[in-house]
């Protein structure tokens, strides 16, 4: 058997998989009407860059990825396409993908010629983590693009020793960092591997590779937020070193086991090319193969830095690992071909390897482009609600009270013991995205826990530091609460859209038995009676509030929200609310806010 021309067939009909997959993707990312409710921060940040106005900053979100999308809203607004920016986007991270592929595949073929190299980039095309992030916009793929990039070029560079690649290599890693910020370490220890293993003097050491990279990625960053923000240079310092301790400090503030991320690869890359990659290691060490140590340094930072010192676990945290496992199955794969050749059977032991190998990647890959059939990916939910709402609100303000809602396809999990987050939310960036409206604000605490009370037909009372709402300002109500991947019922709360309806009281005189009535503004048959009992007051509406409302009383500077519970009485429909704790000085203005409740939507 000629292994050669063999090898030159499997390459090519890999290459024609590789090819039908992307293209799957491609059109599936033209169609994609849905995504994480982060990825629309970024799409903001994007049009602020092209905005003359002061516009609001995601400091969570690097800056490369919005740089890079810019142009595409810049386009949005020549062609006069509201969606074509957000579809571009999506298009463009999935070219990031395909990048990813190619330079891996790069890589591979220094080490391993290029049968195995086109074998091992379509392993690493089919993972699942891959193809969920594929499509898109986040940060994640690009800046492994950026990553790998980075890598080939520096390898290249220690074999040609050519300025162009040095270069190319502090770009690219720049960029990377600019991408995503907790890879700095990894490009950190990659840098000082490089002149650990370096077996001649390299003109450009490593650490200058480092040195130069971190200026650019400091300059890049400090332009980004000073043009963003439209101040002076110190501002952008102080909002770049914001966005880096922030994410940092909210990351390590969860608790997550460790386990769920060996749970997760063990998964994700299949069972058979786990042992493969076991076979790699133990190869690559038995026979002293100096230059793997590079992936090895790889491998072991990343997984650490993000299974023991980041709390706050996600899947897409992990791809960064992916190339160093998949580097090591395909030096386990090498192996077992090189053995396997010297038998006298070797066409049925490589058809053999080549099912083993192959059967359960594709399986896995199967069921997430199985997935993306799922109507939820094309309905266009989100703009939907977002639009409804900006209509109904017409000049008036969009408040959303609750968590991010959650949107997910019928089999939204990776498989049923997935303890990381596969679903997108929709939340108040996507309704700012897609209306273009300034005036949307959240009503909820930093980390989803509002406490608010629904009760009766949709009223609820809101959390102690609330604004009121105005007349006529719009609701989006997720009375759901905050989900995540363990526990999404089957069947969600609809969203619901009410409008409100305001009153403004006025204390007019205070009665025998610490009875206090108010009048209301506009509306003199309208009277509010506030009786004090115990350590509760309790307030009966007369006519025209028949529904459960919230009530804000006024204080020393602004407008306090008080937690009064809304009650209906069995015998009249007057509007009953009790204060719990009363007051501790009657007020002289009260103000109730109720809702028409205008429609629900659901995405099932």
């Amino acid at each position: 058997m000629d292994f050669r021309i063999e090898s030159a067939h499997v390459a090519r009909i890999v290459l024609i998989g590789l090819a039908g997959l992307f293209a799957y993707l491609l059109i599936f990312a033209s169609r994609l009407s849905i995504d994480y409710f982060d990825s629309y921060e970024s799409f903001l940040n994007a049009k602020a860059l092209l905005s003359t106005a002061s516009s609001p900053v995601y400091h969570s979100r690097f800056y490369l990825f919005s740089t890079l999308l810019a142009p595409l809203f810049q386009i949005e607004k020549y062609l006069n396409n509201p969606l074509f920016g957000f579809t571009a986007a999506h298009v463009v991270v999935v070219l990031c993908s395909l990048a990813c592929v190619f330079l891996f595949g790069k890589i591979l073929n220094l080490y391993f010629g290029k049968c195995m190299a086109v074998c091992g980039a379509a392993l690493f095309a089919m993972n699942p983590l891959m193809l969920q992030m594929a499509p898109m916009a986040k940060e994640d793929v690009p800046a492994l693009a950026f990553m790998l990039g980075a890598v080939y070029s520096f390898l290249r560079y220690r074999i040609h020793r050519k300025t162009p690649y040095f270069i190319g290599t502090i770009g690219l890693t720049a960029a990377c960092i600019g991408s995503r910020y907790n890879l700095l370490p990894i490009v950190v220890v990659l840098c000082m591997t490089a002149i650990c293993i370096e077996t001649r003097p390299l003109r450009y050491k490593a650490y200058q590779v480092l040195l130069w990279s971190a200026g650019l990625f400091l300059i890049g960053g400090i332009v980004y937020y000073t043009w963003i923000k439209h101040q002076g240079i110190a501002a952008g310092i102080a909002s770049f070193y914001e966005s880096v301790e922030s994410m940092w400090l909210y990351k390590s503030s969860q608790k997550e086991s460790a386990s769920q991320n060996y749970g997760f690869m063990l998964r994700s890359v299949t069972w058979p090319l786990i042992g493969l990659f076991g076979l790699g290691v133990l190869s690559s060490v038995l026979r002293k193969r100096k230059e793997h140590i590079f992936y090895i340094s790889w491998l072991v930072p990343c997984f650490i830095l993000q299974t023991y010192l980041i709390g706050g676990k996600e899947a897409r945290y992990l791809l960064p690992l992916l190339p160093p496992m998949y580097f090591f199955i395909i030096a386990g794969i090498s192996e077992c071909v090189a053995r396997i050749l010297v038998t006298k059977h070797s066409r049925i032991g490589l058809m053999v390897l080549f099912v083993s190998v192959i059967i359960m990647p594709a399986q896995a890959t199967a069921r997430c482009l199985m997935r993306y059939q799922d109507p939820v990916y094309k309905q266009g939910y989100e703009q939907k609600v977002s639009l409804f709402a900006a209509k109904l609100a017409g000049s008036h303000s969009i408040y959303w009270y609750g968590a991010p809602y959650a949107v997910y396809p019928k089999d939204y999990l990776f498989d049923s013991e997935d303890e990381f987050s596969y679903v997108y939310h929709f939340y108040l960036h996507t309704i700012k995205f897609f209306t273009g409206l300034d005036k949307v604000f959240l009503v909820a605490d930093t980390n989803h826990q509002s406490e608010i009370t629904f009760l009766n037909r949709g009223a609820f009372v809101l959390p102690q530091d609330a604004l009121p709402p105005e007349e006529g300002d719009v609701l989006v109500v997720n009375r759901a609460g905050f989900l995540d991947s363990k526990t999404i019922p089957k069947t969600i709360i609809p969203l619901w859209i009410g409008r409100t309806r305001v009153f403004n009281f006025v204390l007019q005189k205070s009665g025998d038995g610490g009875v206090y009535e108010y009048g209301c503004d506009g509306n003199p048959g309208v009277l509010l009676h506030l009786q004090k009992r115990d350590d509760d007051a309790h307030i009966i509406v007369d006519s025209l509030l028949s529904a459960p409302a919230n009530l804000y009383a006024e204080k020393e500077g602004g407008i306090l929200a008080i937690a009064a519970v809304p009650t209906e009485s069995p015998r009249d429909s007057r509007l009953r609310l009790v204060v719990k704790g009363g007051f501790q000085i009657i007020p002289n203005k009260l103000k109730i806010v109720t809702y028409d409740h205008i429609n629900e939507f659901s995405f099932r």
